[in-house]
């Protein structure tokens, strides 16, 4: 069975929903310790983002996020910037996409 840390329950459908974290604080290999939830939040402000996961490892030196971005934002502000080539259809289109987020959430996160 898998152990994430988080707490669940099993919902009417038999689908496992995730409601809260067991432990809200992960220590990283290095020994340094992060809180999911705050950088959770500080890149939920990010308009591109729809939601944000922050997974920690003891193991590992860094933490990972898994981003999903908000489909109608994305479409709205590619309408209004000029920047109708981004179509997720090519690579180069996510890739640019791909930097225009990240840019903004590095500008979140200061």
């Amino acid at each position: 069975w898998l152990r994430t840390g988080d707490v669940g329950r099993w919902t009417t459908n038999n689908a496992m929903q995730i409601i809260d974290r067991h432990k809200n604080i992960y220590k990283l290999s290095q020994g340094e310790f992060i809180a999911p939830e705050k950088i959770e939040g500080i890149y939920g402000r990010s308009q591109f983002i729809s939601q944000v996961y922050v997974y920690g490892d003891s193991l590992q030196n860094f933490p990972i996020a898994i981003v999903l971005l908000d489909d109608d934002f994305v479409q709205k502000w590619t309408a209004e910037n000029d920047n109708d080539s981004i179509v997720l259809d090519t690579d180069e289109s996510k890739r640019q996409l791909t930097e225009i987020v990240l840019k903004d959430m590095i500008e979140k996160g200061k």
